[in-house]
Formats: structure tokens, sequence, C-alpha cells
């Protein structure tokens, strides 16, 4: 049962009412970068999961003219957290044209990169609790001059990024295509049973469908169910509830 209060706590934070001070329809907060200048085009592309916003600015200058960035956001503090920039990003790579955000996985394009020729397109994952990058997606074939525009679009969900090509010509000229890769993060944490980034109802629902619908099954030990030392459940854990499964006494 004790390995159950995680979930437990997760789904009580998800069915809480929401404050009384905010009401439909009410603005929150005004997000501006930290840094912003003229002509960076802050907000051309916005997603946000939890508590975390990501907003692109795909003509900021850090790593060249119209190189690209994009920043994260608290939403219950409206205070920037990070700005991510592509480790090898150039001028023209137009990072940030389109974002997508899924728990601790931040994607992020830049259709202008020409690892694979001139506009052939990239995309990149980024850890959103450290700001730090992940992995660089490209198309497996991807081909010199081919002007795919890969990464003019993205969407993440659980553990799967999808990523489009809207000039690829596998069909014919300007036909397009997308792509599906592989965005799980090491370390993911086995309390997020449906892959979704974070402990939340939908992982508690999951674990009591499979206990609930074999009664006649043998249950979960407390070693499969229990997390390891290397999982990163900072992640996804929820507030505190690692503390007191681990023992430790908060206040």
């Amino acid at each position: 049962m004790r390995h159950l209060m995680p979930l437990l706590a997760a789904a009580a934070s998800v069915l809480s009412p929401a404050p009384a001070y905010a009401d439909l329809g009410d603005q929150l907060a005004k997000l501006l970068a930290d840094d912003g200048a003229a002509f960076d085009i802050f907000g051309i592309s916005v997603a946000i999961s939890g508590a975390t916003a990501i907003v692109g600015a795909y003509l900021n200058d850090d790593n060249g003219a119209e190189s690209g960035s994009a920043y994260l956001f608290d939403t219950t503090t409206g205070r920037q957290i990070a700005k991510l920039l592509p480790d090898d990003g150039a001028a023209d790579d137009r990072f940030g044209r389109s974002v997508a955000i899924r728990g601790a996985t931040a994607i992020v394009e830049a259709f202008g990169d020409d690892d694979n020729g001139a506009w052939s397109g990239s995309a990149y994952l980024f850890d959103t609790t450290t700001g730090k990058q992940i992995a660089k997606l490209l198309p497996d074939d991807g081909a010199a001059g081919g002007a795919d525009r890969f990464g003019i679009s993205v969407a993440i969900r659980g553990a799967t990024a999808i990523v489009g090509a809207y000039h690829d010509d596998d069909n014919g000229s300007l036909s397009g295509s997308a792509y599906l890769f592989d965005s799980a993060a090491p370390g993911k944490c086995p309390w997020d049973l449906d892959a979704g980034g974070s402990v939340g109802i939908l992982d508690l629902l999951a674990l009591l469908a499979a206990w609930g619908t074999n009664p006649g099954a043998s249950r979960p030990t407390s070693t499969a169910m229990a997390p390891s030392a290397s999982s990163t459940c900072s992640h996804c854990w929820p507030t505190g509830a690692r503390a007191r499964e681990e023992g430790s006494h908060e206040p």
C-alpha cells in the first residue's frame, strides 16, 4: 500500500479545485524574454505542459543572425527558467519556429539547419529541468540539397516525438512527410506508467486497472514497483512524495 502513496498524492493534486482568485479567462501573466531584443519574433510558437511553458524566438541571434532560441517559463510565477540553445547552433537555423513540451522533455525545431544540405532542417530534444540538450534529431533519409524543411512542425507525447518535413518529395515535389522518434530520456521514472513525463491521475488509473482487471493475478512485488536508484524520479515525482516514501521527515 505504501507504494500507492505517490500516485494518490498526484491524484489529489490533479483533482484539487483551482485557486479562488483565478477565474476562467483571467490573464495570469505576460511573458517576456529576459534578454529580448527587436526582431527576435519572441512568441512565434508556444506550448505548455504542467507548470512549464515554452516560447520560441526563431530570429534571435545568439548563435548568429536568425539562428533562433526558445525560452522556458514557470507558469505559476511568470518567470523565465531557462533559455534553450542548440549545442551546434548557427546563423539562419531558425531554431524555435516550432516547439512542443511534455513533462520534462521539450522539442524545438530548426528547419533552416543544413546538416543534410541547405534548409534540410533538424530538431532538438531538451531536458526542461536542466535546460540541457538531450539529443539532435535528423531523418535517416536526409539528403544533401534536399531542402526538406524537416522540423517545420513538431509534437511530443509520452516517449514519442513527431517531426514534419513538408518539403520532402517521396510522393512528388513538395509532397511532404513526417517522422517518429523515440524521445525517452535515460532514467525514466518507473512510476510514470503512461509515459507522460510526469506522475499523475492517469498513472494511478493505469495501476489500479492492472491490479483490478485480473483479481487472480499476483500482486507486483515492492522490489518490482519501487524506483531504482538510477531513475530520474525528480522529473516526475509528486512534491514531497519520494522523500516520505524513502523515510525522511518533511514538516
